[in-house]
Parts: C-alpha cells; sequence; structure tokens
C-alpha cells in the first residue's frame, strides 16, 4: 500500500501496489493538469506508508481510526450538555488535545 499526499490541497491518493499508485498518480495528475489546476511538488510527499488525515490513519492495514483521537476522547469524557454550541466546543478542546 502507498499513499501519496498533497498536504496543501488535501488530495491524497490510495493505493494496493506500486503499479496502481502509478496509473494512479498519472491519472491524478493529467486530471489537475487538465483543469489548469496546479500545486507546488515541494508541498507533496510521494510513496509514503503511513499518513494521518482527518483524524484516521491510512497505512497497508487499511484505514482505521487515529488512536490518538480515541485517547483524546477518553481523556475528555462525554458531554453531558447536547446543546449545539457544547458540541462545537466540545469538538474544539477534542482537535486541540488531538494536535498538541
Amino acid at each position: 500500500m502507498l499513499v501519496s499526499v498533497d498536504v496543501k490541497d488535501d488530495i491524497l491518493i490510495y493505493s494496493r501496489s506500486t503499479e496502481e499508485h502509478e496509473q494512479h498518480l498519472r491519472l491524478i495528475l493529467e486530471l489537475l493538469k487538465a483543469e489548469k489546476l496546479y500545486t507546488k511538488f515541494s508541498k507533496c510527499e510521494f510513496w509514503i506508508r503511513e499518513v494521518h488525515f482527518l483524524g484516521h490513519v491510512v497505512n497497508e492495514e487499511g484505514i482505521h481510526v487515529d488512536p490518538a483521537m480515541i485517547e483524546a476522547i477518553k481523556k475528555m469524557g462525554s458531554s453531558e450538555d447536547t446543546d449545539r454550541n457544547s458540541t462545537i466546543s466540545w469538538f474544539g478542546r477534542l482537535l486541540s488535545a488531538v494536535h498538541h
């Protein structure tokens, strides 16, 4: 399993083999070029084996929830107040806990 990531534009390409990954990369790069969309290659990572992306880990075992997210939720406990502002506040604290 191989992953390529454009960290600036959140493009994630997941492939099960080297050959498949080469095809996927070529297809995506051709599509971006056809649509006149560009990125800096210095902001990209290619041929990596594991990536943490939007609260998940993508690796050769598949896609699963990032263990750091699970631990952050366990440490925070549950929110008893279910109104919208509390939920947004709780989610903000969760993201802060995961990224620190």
